[in-house]
């Protein structure tokens, strides 16, 4: 005996309705792989940008400390000319005799402000260097912010797919 039409058009129709829904579930567990590789790639990328930070402190750090070294060289130096310059102007009124000793004197003041100015040229080269460092980190902090926002989009985007399919 035949089950009667309509129990067949509904097996039919129940067959058919659980081959799509199978379907459906296949293509969401494959989005949901490609969503988790573009996630893993992200964190990839920002696991990079963050060691790229790491070093980029580091140097960051090693400049400021030069530039602070630099900077008590320069005072003290000044100190040194000024201390010099003094002990020359007084010299120099005490004894006409010391003409020889005030020349000598004179250039050594040249030797340090030739010094001066070169450590002045050395505190602004690191200036400069510690002003693109500061470009080069907001650019990394940008890309990862970027790469964050990218992730958190795709985590929102995966939440909605998968409220979708509940």
């Amino acid at each position: 005996r035949r089950p009667p039409a309509s129990s067949m058009a509904q097996g039919a129709f129940r067959s058919h309705e659980i081959d799509f829904l199978q379907r459906q579930n296949q293509e969401i567990l494959e989005q949901l792989a490609h969503v988790e590789r573009e996630r893993d790639e992200a964190l990839s990328v920002i696991q990079g940008w963050e060691e790229k930070e790491g070093a980029l402190q580091a140097e960051y750090d090693a400049i400021v400390a030069q530039i602070e070294r630099t900077n008590n060289e320069l005072e003290q130096e000044q100190q040194e000319a000024n201390a010099k310059e003094e002990h020359t102007r007084v010299l120099s009124e005490q004894n006409r005799h010391l003409l020889e000793l005030l020349e000598k004197e004179e250039a050594t003041a040249k030797e340090q402000s030739e010094r001066l100015t070169y450590l002045r040229s050395e505190v602004a080269r690191l200036l400069e260097i510690e002003k693109d460092f500061d470009q080069v980190k907001a650019d990394g902090e940008a890309h990862v912010n970027a790469a964050k926002n990218e992730v958190m989009r795709l985590t929102e985007e995966l939440r909605g797919v998968r409220d979708l399919a509940e």
